[in-house]
C-alpha cells in the first residue's frame, strides 16, 4: 500500500508539473528568486535590500533558500529541476506519512482509502508553494508522533521539538496555524487532566508538553523578529488576510472566478463535471462533522485518547 500511495502521489504531482519545462504556479517564482540569491552567493543572507521588502518573509524560510541550495550542489543539477523534481518527491511523502499515521489507529484498508481521498483533491496536486510542501511534511510527521505510541516517549518529544523547529523555518502561515492549534491542545489537556486524570489515564504518555509549547512560541517569535519582518506584522497580516477573505471573498461568489459556477446551481447552470466536483467537495465537510461527533462519543470507551 505504501508503494501504491507513493506512486499515485508522485504521478498526480508530476503530470501537472511536467506540462512545461518551466516553473508553474504563483508563489514558486518568489521562492525561486530567494533561492537564486542564496545559490549565487553560496551562502544565505538573512538581510535583503529595502527594495526587496516584499520578499523578506520568503527569504526567512530556510526551506526555499538553504535547502534547495544544498540539493542543487549535492546532486549537481540546476535549481529549476530541484524545484520541479526534488520538492515533488519530498511532497509525495506527505500521503505516505498520513497512511502510516492512519494505519496506527484505523487499520490498513481505512488508512489507504483515507489517504487516497486526500490525494484526490486538486489542492494536493496543484500546490505550487515549495515552502508549504516542506512544512506540510513536518506537520504530518508531528501528527504521526502523537499517534504512534510504539516510539519511546522521550524520543517522541525530541523528534517533536526538531520537527516543530523545522516547521517554523519552513512556512510562516502554517507555523501560526499550528501554534494556535498546539496551544489549544495543551490548554484542553491541562484542564481535562485535573478532572479526568484517573478515569482516562491522561498524562502518562502524552507528547504535547507545556515546555514544548513554550519552546515553540520562543522559536517562532525569535525567528520572525530577528530574521524576518516583525512577527506582529506577519501575524496581523495573516489575520487580516483570513478575515478579509472570509468577510469579502467568501461571501462574494464572483471572486472565485472559474469556481463561481460550481458553488451553487443558483449562480448558473452546472455541467455534469462541475456538479460532481461541487458535490464531492461539499461531502468532505459532512464527513468531518460526522467524524468529530464519532470521536467525542468514543472517548469513554478509550478507543481514542484526549491528546489525539
Amino acid at each position: 500500500h505504501v508503494i501504491f500511495i507513493l506512486v499515485i502521489a508522485a504521478s498526480l504531482l508530476f503530470q501537472r508539473e511536467f506540462i512545461s519545462k518551466y516553473l508553474l504556479g504563483h508563489d514558486v517564482f518568489g521562492e525561486f528568486y530567494v533561492f537564486r540569491l542564496a545559490n549565487a552567493n553560496s551562502s544565505w543572507n538573512a538581510v535583503l535590500s529595502s527594495g526587496e521588502r516584499d520578499l523578506f518573509n520568503y527569504n526567512a524560510m530556510l526551506s526555499i533558500t538553504i535547502l534547495p541550495t544544498i540539493y542543487s550542489n549535492l546532486l549537481n543539477i540546476k535549481g529549476e529541476w530541484v524545484f520541479k523534481v526534488v520538492y515533488l518527491l519530498l511532497y509525495s511523502l506527505v500521503p505516505v506519512s498520513l497512511y502510516q499515521t492512519y494505519y496506527q489507529r484505523f487499520g490498513r484498508l481505512t488508512a489507504f482509502l483515507s489517504t487516497f481521498y486526500f490525494m484526490l483533491f486538486p489542492r494536493f496536486y496543484i500546490l505550487s508553494s515549495r515552502r508549504q510542501m516542506i512544512a506540510e511534511l513536518f506537520l504530518v510527521l508531528m501528527i504521526f508522533l502523537i499517534i504512534d505510541r510504539g516510539i519511546e516517549r522521550r524520543k517522541r518529544q525530541i523528534l517533536f521539538t526538531i520537527f516543530g523547529a523545522a516547521l517554523v523555518v519552513s512556512h510562516y502561515s502554517l507555523s501560526y496555524v499550528y501554534l494556535f492549534l498546539i496551544l489549544f491542545t495543551w490548554l484542553s489537556m491541562t484542564i481535562e487532566e485535573r478532572h479526568w486524570l484517573t478515569r482516562w489515564n491522561l498524562g502518562t504518555s502524552k507528547t504535547v508538553m507545556g515546555v514544548f509549547v513554550l519552546l515553540l512560541f520562543v522559536m517562532t517569535l525569535s525567528w520572525y523578529t530577528y530574521v524576518s519582518v516583525a512577527p506582529s506584522r506577519t501575524f496581523f497580516d495573516f489575520i487580516a488576510n483570513v478575515s478579509g477573505s472570509f468577510l469579502t471573498d467568501f461571501l462574494n461568489p464572483e471572486s472565485r472566478g472559474e469556481i463561481y459556477e460550481a458553488i451553487s446551481p443558483l449562480f448558473g447552470p452546472l455541467s455534469l463535471p462541475q456538479f460532481v466536483d461541487s458535490a464531492i467537495n461539499k461531502l468532505s465537510y459532512f464527513f468531518i462533522i460526522i467524524g468529530v461527533i464519532y470521536l467525542f462519543r468514543n472517548f469513554k470507551q478509550k478507543e481514542f485518547d484526549w491528546e489525539y
